[in-house]
């Protein structure tokens, strides 16, 4: 557990309940009232909201990276922003969903289950849903050749597999979804699944994905 947290305050809601998740979470970790040094930083919620509104999301990250400034200065040595909607200004991946929640970063099942681990001691780890929508439609023969897909499933493993190399207990990972679905917020736009589904005559294909993916579980390796 780090000695000194920074947190990245954009709206208070966020940052108050980051701030009480570090206190409970801590006084397991160091006894009775024990938590890390914590210092807060936050703009204006004003000043974001001027920049959201306006669509311009280079702004809101080059805040968000102010704020990271100066609670580097202050000697904090992690620095958390719990703030889902200001994740959309931060670009640390490579590629780009068609989604502008869903962030492609798959370092990230690596250094997260390795950080819980060392500082919680989580027994095991299990990734329940993990995966990508996009506008997936067959070609002339009938195919889905959906290798954007095949390569976001085949990144993630791998980070799944470097994590159990180093003995990170990681024991399940569950690729979303099996099939095209009603999405929460898409409806039929984007399709997650590795298998087709023609919603008009409910017929399913098997996209290039599922193939790779069941190959994948009958040599136990990632290809």
């Amino acid at each position: 557990m780090p000695k000194h947290l920074g947190i990245v305050g954009v709206s208070a809601e966020g940052a108050a309940l980051c701030y009480r998740t570090v206190c409970v979470e801590g006084a397991e970790l160091f006894g009775r009232h024990g938590h890390p040094e914590v210092t807060l930083h936050t703009y204006s919620l004003a000043d974001y909201m001027r920049h959201i509104d306006a669509d311009d999301w280079h702004a809101v990250g080059d805040m968000v990276l102010a704020s990271v400034a100066h609670l580097q200065r202050s000697g904090a040595e992690l620095v958390i922003c719990p703030d889902n909607t200001v994740h959309q200004a931060i670009d640390l991946v490579r590629d780009r969903s068609p989604l502008p929640w869903l962030h492609i970063a798959p370092q990230a099942i690596y250094w997260v289950t390795r950080h819980l681990q060392s500082l919680y001691g989580v027994k095991s780890f299990v990734i329940t849903e993990n995966g990508v929508g996009y506008e997936d439609q067959p070609d002339t023969r009938g195919e889905i050749l959906d290798l954007h897909r095949r390569e976001y499933l085949r990144n993630y493993l791998l980070a799944v597999q470097r994590a159990t190399v180093e003995r990170i207990p990681v024991h399940g990972y569950f690729a979303w979804s099996f099939i095209d679905n009603f999405e929460w917020a898409y409806g039929y736009a984007k399709r997650f699944g590795l298998v087709y589904n023609d919603y008009a005559t409910q017929r399913r294909t098997p996209k290039l994905s599922a193939q790779w993916y069941a190959a994948v579980a009958r040599e136990n390796r990632v290809l």
